[in-house]
């Protein structure tokens, strides 16, 4: 009987902790959308309930094509390395059917562009200096799905974000 006991205090004191954690991270989550000194670090902080798609980086052609749901947080797409400033397009078709979403520029110093925050098909032409910048997406209970393209030449470098743990 106080074996009972003691593993019902037990398993009860595991379920409370990891509830009351998760909720403190989700709530950090949905308070990246509109913090830019969250958005710029260089960390990622996200949770999606569900996500499928690709997202592509060559030496030319960079693609991100993804549908998603439950989404807070924000999400390293691509990491570009320039080597001079230059101006390049973005091309975005952003379906959003629920919560809030946006695509984001953050420049190597650290300024945070919104490049859509909407449904829309657009492009955009973004100066990138010279140095490391990324492309995040953003989300507060967003679900939806978007495609994003950028072209690549000999001045810059992108790689996806690895977020896979090693």
């Amino acid at each position: 009987m106080k074996k009972i006991k003691v593993l019902s205090c037990i398993v009860l004191t595991i379920i409370v902790l990891s509830i009351s954690g998760c909720s403190k991270i989700n709530s950090y989550q949905k308070s990246v959308y509109k913090d830019d000194s969250k958005i710029e670090a260089e960390g990622d902080s996200f949770t999606f309930q569900n996500k499928v798609g690709t997202i592509e980086s060559s030496k030319t052609d960079n693609k991100a094509d993804l549908k998603f749901g439950g989404f807070d947080g924000a999400d390293t797409i691509w990491i570009i390395e320039a080597k001079e400033n230059k101006k390049y397009t973005l091309e975005y078709d952003v379906k959003i059917e629920e919560g809030n979403f946006k695509i984001a520029f953050i420049n190597s110093d650290g300024k945070v562009t919104s490049i859509t925050e909407k449904t829309e098909k657009n492009s955009k032409e973004i100066d990138i200096p010279k140095g490391k910048s990324r492309i995040k997406i953003v989300g507060n209970s967003a679900k939806g799905q978007f495609v994003l393209s950028i072209k690549a030449d000999d001045n810059i470098t992108i790689t996806k974000k690895d977020n896979s743990f090693k």
